[in-house]
């Protein structure tokens, strides 16, 4: 909703029915934040609660919005993550059955109420037939003594790959006094290690697994900033992506203790990885054709793009036909197949059948190669090729190929023991006729 003119919005819960009736107050979108927390907002009216029939209601105002929730008491310790998308809402359940204190972070900004739900809750008493407007806390509402601002860049790596964390402790001019004895704690996502002598202006006066102090005991004065920043790196992969960093700073003013926080947010992912496998006739005529079978596999943790397959024909052989629509370039006697994207865990089966010119020599051999690129990301580099290949010996003459073995036929294999031919006599005119010995073995199949 818009208007030229200044509006109030009240949105109401059940106005049909006296049975889950309650409201609460619309919110323009440039008031959102990324960073709320829910005061009073008990499941019934019993103490303690005995049911949780009042939620938090969570909406995102922009696709593809990472929300984090911690339960509480605010311990950095998130208890849930969601993913939603645009006006898409999300009912929150504290398993204690009291919402109070719950504290909501996302990767963009989102509205938050607490009110009863149809769904959980029962009609009277002790459900609590009322709700209201979280409000976030803009600049412009309060006078802020002590601020932290984090940044990451890139905002997107692959597992082994470092980024840089920046992270700004400063006391704004319109602050009343100076802060003393700032120390800064940054925890870092499961699955990151601090690179040793990449902070500035010093590393973490101490480490423990993935929090890292700075003991530096800076005082600042209003209109005075301290900047911090370090590289760490992603070692493995971490399911909650976006990888959510947190900083905090802590100092004293006029005899009390300020804390500031800011976050972070970093998608890891593994690389995808693309093997090929590929098959063919070890030995084959002249004059006849070859069919190749080969399938692809991606192997690694995320989606391939633009996977290109060409198949580098030797010279002597000459494209028939193929699955998947290749196209053929007889310049450079190579097939090329443009396949798209290929998921994580997903394969591609295929084949090609060439003609072999007759006029290689008996005994030649041609290498028929295989390879394939892709990339992580639409557009992005490619990574370097998987190769396979495979060796066909070719034979003019076809009765130079092997033979066979003999097949089993119910459990019977049957084998020419003797045979015996006797030319015909031409002289005399006469034909001696072919006598042909089977035997039948019992062979184990």
């Amino acid at each position: 909703m818009q208007s030229s003119s200044i509006f109030w919005g009240i949105a109401a819960g059940d106005t049909g029915s006296a049975t889950w009736d309650w409201g609460y107050d619309l919110i323009p979108i440039n008031f959102l934040t990324t960073d709320n927390y829910v005061s009073w907002a008990p499941g019934t009216a019993d103490n303690p609660p005995t049911d949780n029939g009042s939620p938090v209601y969570v909406s995102a105002l922009n696709d593809g919005t990472t929300v984090f929730v911690d339960y509480g008491p605010n311990d950095g310790v998130f208890d849930a993550v969601y993913k939603l998308n645009k006006l898409q809402v999300i009912q929150v359940y504290d398993p204690d059955k009291d919402n109070t204190g719950m504290h909501i972070v996302s990767t963009s900004p989102v509205a938050v109420a607490w009110g009863e739900s149809p769904d959980k809750a029962g009609t009277g008493t002790p459900y609590l037939d009322m709700g209201y407007t979280t409000l976030p806390l803009p600049i412009e509402w309060i006078g802020v003594a002590l601020s932290v601002e984090k940044t990451v860049a890139p905002t997107q790596i692959k597992v082994g790959e470092e980024a840089q964390f920046t992270v700004v402790i400063s006391v704004p001019s319109t602050a009343g006094s100076a802060v003393t004895g700032i120390n800064l704690v940054d925890n870092l996502p499961s699955g990151w290690v601090y690179i040793t002598g990449s902070g500035n202006p010093s590393d973490p006066t101490h480490i423990v697994g993935t929090t890292l102090t700075w003991d530096s005991n800076w005082n600042l004065t209003p209109g005075q900033f301290q900047t911090v920043t370090f590289r760490a790196k992603a070692v493995s992969p971490n399911t909650d992506n976006p990888n959510r960093n947190v900083a905090s700073a802590k100092g004293q003013s006029l005899g009390a203790t300020l804390t500031a926080d800011d976050d972070a947010f970093v998608d890891v992912f593994e690389p995808p990885q693309l093997t090929i496998t590929k098959f063919g006739p070890s030995e084959a005529t002249v004059d006849s054709t070859i069919t190749y079978t080969g399938t692809l596999t991606n192997i690694g943790g995320s989606t391939a793009y633009n996977v290109v397959l060409v198949d580098q024909l030797p010279a002597g052989l000459v494209f028939v036909s193929s699955s998947h629509n290749a196209n053929y370039d007889p310049a450079t006697n190579t097939v090329t197949w443009n396949l798209g994207n290929l998921p994580a865990g997903t394969a591609i089966p295929g084949w090609i059948t060439a003609y072999v010119l007759p006029s290689f020599s008996d005994g030649a051999q041609v290498d028929n190669n295989f390879k394939v690129t892709w990339a992580d990301a639409p557009g992005g580099p490619v990574y370097p090729p998987a190769t396979a290949d495979w060796v066909t010996t070719l034979h003019t003459n076809p009765r130079a190929l092997p033979l066979p073995s003999p097949q089993p036929v119910g459990g019977v294999c049957l084998q020419v023991d003797k045979l015996n031919i006797a030319a015909p006599w031409l002289a005399l005119g006469i034909f001696i006729p072919l006598t042909l010995f089977l035997t039948a073995r019992k062979r184990r199949v």
